[in-house]
């Protein structure tokens, strides 16, 4: 028991997605042999990846939305040409989540093995435009009172934003509004 086949093919596996994480698409293992010395509780392994050429971010594109596609590219984690690698990809996709532009964001690098050049396919998914808010409290020392707003997720094809909100009671009230250019 010495030998665990299990972990000897987890490492394999790992090489696999190490490769295709730094963009080695085409990687592939060449000769693998295991030499199994039973007497001496041996194991001796010889091993042969070839990670093939390592592909480079080629050309982005973004499904329609009213967003200008200069503001898009911002949220870039990588440039055309820069090598590949699945950390910027997925650093991207957190930065467009965490705007409050989309529902939803899907990012495809378009592999192709035979190419040392991959395309970035993003869609998404835009919020709604406006969203409301209501609320309605009550206060040992201000009595009942409630809150109205509205914030508008994007004003322009820049991203500009804004809201106004509007709280208020039987003893004060006040009226916030913002306006706010990424």
């Amino acid at each position: 028991h010495f030998f665990k086949l299990t972990n000897y093919n987890k490492t394999n596996n790992h090489l696999f997605e190490v490769a295709a994480d730094r963009g080695y698409f085409s990687a592939k293992m060449v000769s693998n042999h295991i030499t199994v010395n039973l007497p001496k509780k041996t194991v001796a392994i010889d091993t042969t990846f070839d990670t093939g050429p390592r592909s480079r971010f080629g050309r982005t594109t973004f499904s329609k939305t009213p967003l200008n596609v200069k503001f898009l590219n911002k949220f870039l984690n990588y440039h055309i040409g820069q090598y590949y690698n699945s950390r910027h990809v997925q650093e991207t996709q957190n930065n467009l989540n965490n705007t409050n532009y989309f529902s939803q964001v899907i990012i495809n690098p378009v592999i192709n093995k035979k190419s040392t050049t991959t395309p970035i396919d993003i869609k998404l998914a835009m919020n709604k435009r406006r969203q409301y808010l209501f609320g309605l409290g009550y206060g040992t020392d201000t009595g009942v009172r409630g809150t109205i707003g509205m914030k508008y997720n994007w004003l322009n094809q820049w991203g500009h934003y804004g809201e106004i909100n509007a709280q208020g009671s039987w003893v004060n009230y006040n009226v916030v509004a913002g306006y706010h250019m990424p």
